[in-house]
C-alpha cells in the first residue's frame, strides 16, 4: 500500500502485519477488529499463539477504511433467518439519501445495525447470535443489495466480517470513542483519531505479552523438582543452581541416567579398597622414625662435644704456657724497675699515665735525660736512677703481653661456660631404647648415653678448674665407642626405612586420590540414575522456561512505537486541525480550543498530538455530552479528510447531546452527501428530521418519490415478544387500515399457516386504533414538533365508549397470549381463520365499516 494512500491507523496496521509472526498478526487483526477492547479469551489465544508456537486461524483483514473511496450504494437488507430474536423476512429498503430505523430501545433495532456493522468491517466486532429463543435455531442468512454502478448481492452467514467491496463504508458508534480520548493535564485532552489509538493498545499488549512469558517462565522456574547435588561435581551442582544447564552437561548427564551392574560391583569395589588404603597408617610411622632420627642425631652430635671440648683443652694449654711465659717476662722487667716500688703511687693507674704523658712530652721535644722534663733542673744520682726507671718501665711490653694472655683466657672461659653439656632426649626414646643393649655388648644404650653425659660435664668443669689456676685431675674419658657406632647404623637404618614408608605413603596418596576420583564419578553417576525422573523433568521444564525466556527477550515494541511516530505524523495534518475545529463550531462547541503540537514520543505513543482545551475555563474537563460530540464531529472531520463517499452508518449518535447539538447535528448531516443510515431511538432527534428544511420524509418505499429534497425513509422498529423483534413497518404505513388489509390477506390464502404474523398484525390494528380513533390522531404534548402541534379542534371530538374499549382489549389480550400467540398457547390454544375474522370484524365495527 501506498504510504500516500493511508487515511487511517489500520491501513498502516494491516500492511505491517502482513509480515509479521502469527501471534503479532492475530494480536493487530483482533485490535482492528475490536477497535482497541480485545477480549481476555482472545488475548489469552495470542498468548498461546506466541508462547506455543501454535497455528491459528487469523481473522479477515477486511475492515471499514475509507482509503476505498468506492462510490458504493446500499439499497436493500433482508434478514431471512437466524439472527438472535430478530424476527424473520424483514426488508430494509435503503434511501439513496436517508434511512432512519426508529424504535425504542430493545425493540431489535441494535440486531440490524450489528449485521450492517459486521458486513462493512465497523470499528469492533460486534457478536451476532443465532435465535436462542426457537426450539430449533436456524442457521444466519441475511443478503444485501448494493450497488457501486452495476448491482451485487451479498450474502451473510456470520462466518466472516467486512466485505471488501464495503470497506470504504464509515460506522460511528460507541466504540468509536474507545481510546479516543485522554486526559492530558488538567485542563487539556489528547485527541487520537483515525484510530491512532491502536498503536498504544498494541504496544501495551506486547508489554502485556512479555509480562505473561516472564511470569510463566518464573512459574516453571519455581516449578523445577528439587536435585541432590551432593554426588554432583562442582561445575553439574553450579549449572542446577544457576539454572544453565549447557549442552554438554545436558549429554553428560543422558549418558549416566543408567548406572550399569559393571558399574555398580566396581563402585561397591572401589569403595572397600579406600577404606582398606585408609586404614593403612604409614604416616604415623614416618612420624615416629622421624622423631626418632631427630634423637638420634641429637645425640650423635652431643657425643660429637668430645672433640670439641679436646679441641678446647688443646688451646687452653698453649693460652695456659703463653700466660705463664708472659708472666715471667713481666717479674724481669718488675725486677729492673724495683726502685719505683718505694713510690706508693707507682701502682696506680694515675701515676701510670702521669709517666707516659711525660715520655709523649721527651719525644716530642726531644730534651736531655740528665735535666727534669718538666722545671729543667740538673738531675742528682737517686733522681737519675728513677729516671732511668722510668724509662726501662715505659719502654717494657711484657705488662701489655700479659694482660693480652689473660683476655685471651678470659674469652676462652666465657666460650667454654657456654658450649652445653645437657643432653635432653624425650621420654619416648628413654624408654624406647632404656632396655636395649648395644650390639655385641652388655652396655644398655641409655646408660652409656649417661655415661657419656657425665664424661662431658665433668671434663668441662675440669677445663674450666685449669683456667682458674686450679690443680685438679683430668676425668676418665667413658665414652663408648660402639655407642657412637650404633647412632650412626641406627640412623642410617631409619633414613632407609623413611624413604621407603614415604614412597609407599606417596603410593598410597595417589591411589587414595584415584578411588576417590573414580567413586566420585561412579557416584555421581549412581545419584543421577537415583535422580532420571526427576532430571528428565527438571531438563524439560528448563528446555521450556528457556524457549519462553528468549521469547520474552526477542519481542519489543520498538517498530510498533517507530510506526505509531510515523501514522501520527502522517495522518495529524493541519487539514486534520482546521476541519475538526469547523466541526466543532457548526455542533456549538466554538468554545473547544484545538491545537496540532509536536511532542517527545515514548513506548506506543505518539510524536504529533492534537490537543483539545477549554478556551474559558482551564480547569474544567469534558462532560459526557461533549466527549460525544468530540467524537462525531472528529469522526465527520476524518470523513472529510479522507474525502469519503461511500454510505455512512450511525448507531444512536446523539446519546447525551442537548435538543441544539442533536438539531446542529442533523442540520450536518443534512448537508452530507454520503448515503446515511441512522439508527436512532431520541424522539427529539427523529423531529429534527421530520421537521429539517433541507429534506422530507418519504411516505412510499415502493414508487419513487417527486419531492426534490433530499429523501428520509423511516422504518418502524418494533419488538412483538422475546423471538420477535425488529419488526418493521414503514413509518407512513403504520396505519389500521394498511394492517387490516394485511391480515385480511393472508387469512384468504389457503392453507393458512401465517397464525404468528396474523396475530401481529392484529394486534398493531388494536395500537393503530387506539390512536387513530380513540385518541383521535391527537399526538401527546411530550411528543409534539412544530409540524404537529395540539388540534384543539380533534380534541373536542373525542368519543370512545367504555364497551368500545372492552371490545378493544379483548381482541389485544388474544392475539397477544404466549408472546403474541406464540409458542405452548399457539399449539394448545390456537386462533382459527374464524376467529381471527371476527376479530377484524369487531375491529371494524368499533371504527365504523368504514374506518
Amino acid at each position: 500500500m501506498n504510504v500516500n494512500s493511508k487515511t487511517h491507523t489500520k491501513d498502516y496496521l494491516v500492511e505491517f502485519s502482513q509480515n509479521q509472526k502469527p501471534w503479532l498478526k492475530l494480536l493487530i487483526i483482533e485490535a482492528l477488529n475490536t477497535n482497541g477492547k480485545v477480549s481476555e479469551s482472545k488475548s489469552n489465544e495470542v498468548y498461546s499463539c506466541l508462547k506455543d508456537d501454535k497455528d491459528v486461524q487469523i481473522p479477515n483483514l477486511t475492515f471499514s477504511s475509507t482509503s476505498n473511496n468506492q462510490n458504493v450504494v446500499l439499497k436493500k437488507l433482508e434478514h431471512i433467518s437466524g439472527v438472535n430474536a430478530l424476527a424473520s423476512n424483514q426488508i430494509i429498503k435503503f434511501s439513496y439519501h436517508i434511512t432512519i430505523l426508529y424504535g425504542l430501545n430493545g425493540a431489535g433495532k441494535s440486531s440490524y445495525f450489528k449485521v450492517l456493522n459486521e458486513l462493512t468491517g465497523g470499528n469492533e466486532n460486534k457478536v451476532i447470535l443465532q435465535n436462542i429463543h426457537n426450539d430449533q435455531p436456524q442457521n444466519i442468512l441475511v443478503k444485501l443489495m448494493y450497488n457501486d454502478g452495476k448491482d451485487h448481492e451479498l450474502v451473510f452467514d456470520n462466518s466472516q466480517r467486512g466485505f471488501k467491496a464495503l470497506a470504504g463504508c464509515k460506522v460511528f458508534d460507541s466504540s468509536y470513542l474507545n481510546g479516543l480520548l485522554s486526559q492530558r493535564i488538567q485542563d487539556e485532552t489528547v485527541l487520537e483519531p483515525l484510530g491512532l489509538h491502536l498503536f498504544k493498545y498494541i504496544s501495551d499488549k506486547i508489554d502485556w505479552l512479555k509480562g505473561q512469558l516472564k511470569r510463566d517462565a518464573e512459574g516453571l522456574k519455581t516449578s523445577k523438582p528439587s536435585i541432590s547435588y551432593e554426588k554432583l561435581s562442582d561445575q553439574l551442582r553450579d549449572e542446577f543452581e544457576e539454572n544453565n544447564i549447557s549442552e554438554p552437561s545436558i549429554k553428560l548427564l543422558k549418558r549416566k541416567f543408567v548406572l550399569t551392574d559393571e558399574s555398580a560391583k566396581q563402585l561397591e569395589e572401589k569403595q572397600a579398597e579406600l577404606v582398606s588404603l585408609k586404614q593403612t597408617n604409614y604416616v604415623d610411622r614416618i612420624a615416629v622414625l622421624t622423631t626418632e632420627n631427630t634423637e638420634l642425631k641429637k645425640a650423635f652430635k652431643f657425643l660429637k662435644k668430645k672433640k670439641e671440648f679436646d679441641a678446647k683443652a688443646e688451646g687452653l694449654k698453649k693460652l695456659l704456657t703463653d700466660k705463664k711465659v708472659k708472666e715471667d717476662a713481666n717479674k724481669q722487667v718488675l725486677e729492673k724497675i724495683s726502685v719505683l716500688k718505694n713510690l706508693t703511687t707507682s701502682e696506680s693507674k694515675e701515676w701510670k699515665d702521669f709517666i707516659s704523658a711525660g715520655a709523649t712530652l721527651k719525644a716530642k721535644f726531644q730534651t736531655d735525660d740528665k735535666y727534669c722534663l718538666y722545671c729543667n733542673q740538673p738531675l742528682q744520682d737517686q733522681a737519675l736512677n728513677l729516671v732511668q726507671a722510668y724509662a726501662d718501665f715505659l719502654n717494657d711490653k711484657s705488662e701489655g703481653e700479659l694482660q693480652a694472655a689473660k683476655n685471651k683466657l678470659s674469652i676462652a672461659k666465657k666460650d667454654l661456660e657456654a658450649m652445653t653439656v645437657e643432653l635432653e632426649l624425650s621420654d619416648n626414646f628413654k624408654q624406647r631404647y632404656n632396655q636395649i643393649y648395644l650390639e655385641n655388648t652388655e652396655d644398655l644404650i641409655i646408660s652409656e648415653l649417661d655415661k657419656a653425659q657425665r664424661y662431658i660435664k665433668n671434663f668441662k668443669t675440669f677445663l674450666l678448674s685449669i683456667i682458674d689456676g686450679k690443680v685438679v685431675a683430668e676425668p676418665e674419658n667413658t665414652i663408648n665407642t660402639e655407642l657412637c657406632l650404633w647412632l650412626v647404623n641406627k640412623s642410617k637404618k631409619n633414613f632407609g626405612e623413611l624413604k621407603s614408608l614415604r614412597a609407599d605413603n606417596n603410593q598410597k596418596n595417589i591411589k587414595i586420590i584415584t578411588l576417590e576420583r573414580e567413586i566420585k564419578e561412579l557416584l555421581e553417576n549412581k545419584s543421577i540414575s537415583d535422580q532420571k525422573d526427576e532430571i528428565v523433568k527438571w531438563l524439560n521444564i528448563d528446555k521450556e522456561e528457556k524457549a519462553i525466556r528468549k521469547k520474552e527477550s526477542e519481542i519489543s515494541t520498538n517498530t510498533i512505537t517507530r510506526l505509531s511516530n510515523t501514522a501520527h505524523d502522517e495522518l495529524l495534518t493541519l487539514q486534520l486541525e482546521s476541519v475538526f475545529k469547523k466541526e466543532l463550531d457548526f455542533l456549538g462547541y466554538a468554545n473547544l480550543e484545538v491545537n496540532l503540537i509536536k511532542a517527545r514520543g515514548g513506548k506506543g505513543s505518539n510524536s504529533t498530538k492534537l490537543i483539545l482545551k477549554k478556551n474559558n475555563s482551564i480547569h474544567s474537563i469534558l462532560s459526557e455530552g461533549e466527549q460525544k460530540a468530540v467524537g462525531l464531529a472528529l469522526f465527520l472531520a476524518e470523513a472529510t479528510v479522507q474525502n469519503s463517499q461511500s454510505p455512512i452508518i450511525l448507531d444512536d449518535p446523539v446519546n447525551s447531546l442537548d435538543h441544539k447539538i442533536a438539531s446542529n447535528f442533523t442540520d450536518r448531516l443534512m448537508s452530507l452527501e454520503n448515503q446515511l443510515i441512522i439508527f436512532n431511538h431520541n424522539r427529539l432527534f427523529q423531529d429534527a428530521f421530520e421537521t429539517t428544511k433541507h429534506g422530507h420524509i418519504c411516505n412510499t418505499i415502493e414508487t419513487d418519490c417527486n419531492k426534490q429534497k433530499k429523501h428520509i425513509l423511516v422504518y418502524k422498529v418494533s419488538s412483538e415478544g422475546k423471538s420477535q423483534k425488529g419488526v418493521l413497518s414503514f413509518h407512513r404505513t403504520n396505519t389500521f387500515r394498511n394492517h387490516m388489509n394485511d391480515a385480511k390477506y393472508e387469512l384468504n390464502q389457503s392453507p393458512f399457516t401465517e397464525h404468528v404474523k396474523v396475530a401481529g398484525l392484529v394486534r398493531k390494528a388494536v395500537e393503530c386504533i387506539i390512536d387513530e380513533y380513540v385518541l383521535n390522531g391527537v399526538i401527546p404534548t411530550k411528543y409534539s414538533n412544530k409540524n404537529n402541534r395540539i388540534h384543539w379542534g380533534k380534541l373536542k371530538e373525542l368519543n370512545c365508549t367504555s364497551k368500545e374499549i372492552e371490545i378493544i382489549q379483548k381482541v389485544y389480550d388474544r392475539v397477544s397470549g404466549g408472546n403474541l400467540h406464540n409458542g405452548t398457547e399457539s399449539e394448545n390454544n390456537h386462533i382459527e381463520v374464524e376467529e381471527f375474522k371476527q376479530f377484524l370484524i369487531d375491529l371494524e365495527d368499533v371504527v365504523g365499516v368504514d374506518g
